[in-house]
């Protein structure tokens, strides 16, 4: 049944005014708009699994076979696509690779089974989610609109280009393109050292092109904040942007194109309603108190893998409306993107819980955890660590050393300046998408 979409409604929106930031630069105006989307939604928390990391282009050459415990999928499909071959899944969902009938332009489906378990309420709720912000942004066929001369950001969504729902399933058609940054930046390989269980954090081609030219990561950036601009002009919260939902592209001239995919978790940041609970390294510690409150009043769990993630003590945080009240549009997302940037800065992944090491990295003392990875993805642990690293111990020296690209060096306003910036602790004084944009390290 075809969703009904709110109008627009053109606001204003308080813009960044780098308060208790001493070097300063000017920055764009923010435009914005309001879409009120959320109300009447709520999401109680999903996560797809974390697909296994593969080396690049792996996906492409040895496609995953359709498995015994995808057959309650496989006994029907969405009238007008053949089914090619199964491309990803989750604990609800899978992800299939087809070609349209009387079309040569694979595209990917997303097929979500109902049920009245919670799990499949809340997967159920999230693909709904997504059909509403996908047709807000993109017309059937994946039309966009706005105009993409205007809003160059629109080119880093991927298209939605059709939904059905049937009794059973939620269809999704949406653009097909790309692999995430998460298989394309790394690869993790588990090994003994001496009698000791260590995992082996391999760069891929993509992820040392990085390091050894940070234009390519430079570029990547710029498209990703430019759909960030999208975003929070619209007055949208991604809210689970980290680097599986990042696709990206490269041609055969090596230039790349990033977009950002799932808009499961998205809610209007006028109307926040409930806050999904995304992928918690990557979450600002505000989205995280919310959680916890959440959590310990019965609420939202963490899942990861289709686990509930463990207890811990009880939180005095906010609700979800302070989201709204004490930060801007931009300010969840853009402290993901900068959780990522800080990722790739450091070289290893920020959720590892398991003792991981660079493979490179040949120093004696070069083993230890993901920056923000806590036993069971505790939110309020996760907090703990992420004050430990902003506020304690500062990024510079969380940084030294690390065998990731290189962000120090090339004047007053380099990339540690830009990533201090997306992750400043108060969320009034994020630097905004179109601040970002024209930060001087970007423009090199």
């Amino acid at each position: 049944m075809p969703m009904m979409l709110p109008s627009r409604t053109p606001t204003r929106a308080p813009s960044a005014n780098g308060r208790g930031v001493e070097r300063n630069y000017e920055g764009p105006k923010v435009r914005t708009r309001s879409i009120d989307v959320a109300r009447g939604i709520t999401f109680n928390g999903s996560n797809s699994d974390r697909v296994a990391m593969a080396r690049r282009g792996q996906a492409a050459q040895r496609p995953p076979p359709v498995e015994d415990d995808c057959a309650e999928y496989s006994d029907r499909f969405l009238p007008g696509y053949e089914k090619s071959q199964l491309l990803g899944r989750g604990a609800c969902a899978v992800v299939w690779l087809a070609m349209p009938s009387g079309s040569t332009t694979p595209v990917a489906i997303k097929q979500v089974a109902k049920g009245t378990t919670g799990k499949k309420r809340s997967d159920t709720e999230a693909a709904r989610k997504e059909i509403l912000f996908g047709t807000y942004f993109f017309d059937a066929g994946g039309e966009p609109k706005v105009s993409p001369k205007q809003n160059p950001g629109i080119a880093h969504i991927a298209k939605l280009l059709d939904y059905v729902e049937t009794k059973r399933d939620i269809w999704l058609v949406m653009e097909y393109g790309g692999t995430s940054l998460t298989k394309m930046a790394y690869e993790i390989k588990g090994e003994f050292h001496r009698g000791e269980r260590l995992y082996k954090v391999v760069h891929l081609p993509l992820y040392e092109s990085m390091k050894q030219d940070p234009r390519v990561l430079k570029a990547v950036l710029r498209q990703l904040l430019s759909a960030l601009c999208l975003f929070s002009e619209h007055r949208v919260v991604h809210s689970d942007i980290k680097p599986d939902n990042i696709l990206i592209d490269e041609d055969d001239r090596g230039h790349t194109r990033a977009r950002f995919i799932d808009l499961g978790s998205a809610f209007s940041f006028d109307s926040p309603g409930s806050l999904s609970v995304a992928t918690p390294e990557y979450m600002p510690h505000e989205g995280l108190e919310v959680c916890a409150v959440g959590r310990n009043l019965g609420g939202a769990r963490m899942t990861h893998g289709g686990r509930a993630a463990g207890g811990g003590p009880p939180a005095t945080g906010k609700s979800v409306d302070s989201l709204q009240r004490q930060s801007q549009p931009w300010s969840f997302d853009m402290w993901s993107l900068g959780s990522i940037l800080l990722e790739l800065a450091l070289g290893t992944p920020l959720w590892l819980s398991y003792k991981c090491r660079v493979a490179s990295d040949q120093r004696n003392n070069a083993a230890g955890l993901g920056l923000f990875a806590v036993p069971g993805r505790d939110p309020e642990k996760i907090l703990g660590r992420q004050a430990d690293a902003i506020c304690h111990r500062g990024l510079a020296a969380v940084l030294r050393g690390a065998p990731g690209v290189p962000l120090e060096g090339g004047g007053e306003f380099n990339g540690l300046d830009l990533l201090e910036r997306m992750m400043a602790w108060d969320p009034m004084e994020r630097i905004s998408p179109h601040e970002a944009l024209a930060h001087p390290w970007l423009q090199g």
